[in-house]
């Protein structure tokens, strides 16, 4: 936003930003509420077409689940998880959001009754606080980015837990998309010095800083 901001308030633009769920991604843009969102939404094998055949997308990154825990090597050994084998573990999961669409993907709308739910959290930094004190023993499933957030030491509040890649094994591929989402058509209906294309434009710069990250 910093590249376009400061030209923004010069030519009396006025750029509102806010927060949205993720639940709420396309509802907003459908309703014009918002007219471009930064942020995740999860694409399922076979379906994503239509998910996203009413929008333009810029891509940044794609990436699957990680487990965090503070279970033992010796109970909970290596670096990756098949999601084949998540029924056995005690779990910690997000009662929306990108893990309830994960988990409806993998294992069907009653997955609550297929896996071993220890928690239901409605914040991610509920389930970290339940996990470093040790209320709950188990596992805790978070995005990929989150997981490499915690295992890199950028996320204080889940010092302590080790990260688990979670190998995508059961139901159809599922994988998180990262990007700007904007309405099909829209664009293409302003010139190059509109707001919005000019918004498009920086953000694709911020979309290459995110391909060349290793």
């Amino acid at each position: 936003m910093e590249y376009v901001s400061g030209d923004f308030d010069r030519e009396g633009v006025d750029l509102k930003i806010t927060h949205v769920r993720t639940g709420d991604l396309f509802t907003k843009l459908r309703s014009q509420e918002l007219d471009l969102v930064c942020g995740s939404v999860v694409v399922t094998e076979g379906e994503e077409s239509a998910q996203l055949a009413p929008y333009e997308v810029m891509e940044w990154r794609r990436s699957g689940l990680s487990l965090l825990t503070n279970l033992p090597p010796e109970r909970l050994p290596g670096g990756s998880f098949r999601a084949a084998d998540l029924p056995r573990l005690p779990l910690v999961v997000s009662t929306g959001g990108l893990i309830d669409r994960f988990l409806t993907a993998w294992y069907g709308s009653d997955y609550r009754q297929k896996l071993t739910v220890a928690a239901e959290i409605e914040a991610a930094h509920y389930g970290f606080e339940l996990l470093r004190s040790g209320v709950v023993s188990g596992a805790m499933l978070v995005t990929r980015g989150l997981g490499e957030a915690a295992s890199d030491g950028h996320l204080p509040e889940a010092e302590g837990l080790r990260t688990l890649e979670v190998t995508g094994d059961v139901g159809p591929r599922t994988e998180v998309l990262v990007g700007v989402f904007t309405r099909c058509g829209e664009r293409a209906s302003y010139g190059p010095e509109h707001p919005l294309n000019r918004l498009w434009e920086a953000l694709s710069w911020e979309s290459e800083r995110w391909w060349l990250r290793p």
